[in-house]
């Protein structure tokens, strides 16, 4: 999400905690996008379409990467 004060990208306080969990499982090789859908489900309560998570997890966004003014660039994170 954009914080608009300090001109910077941040973990959304409500949804943050449930996206690393997508990636940490995710990166694990073990889940498809079906099982992970359901593993998420069960784990925080969260329904999340297959199609939902299949975005989230091929945009460059999710993983540091962000466009300005037609230029890609990687957000350096300092925690």
């Amino acid at each position: 999400m954009h914080d608009l004060v300090t001109r910077t990208i941040v973990e959304h306080p409500e949804t943050g905690k449930v996206v690393r969990l997508i990636f940490r499982l995710y990166s694990t090789g073990e889940y498809s996008v079906y099982s992970l859908r359901k593993t998420i489900l069960t784990e925080t309560g969260e329904k999340i379409s297959k199609s939902h998570l299949h975005c989230m997890l091929t945009d460059r966004f999710y993983v540091g990467y962000f466009v300005w003014r037609g230029v890609e660039h990687i957000a350096l994170r300092t925690t």
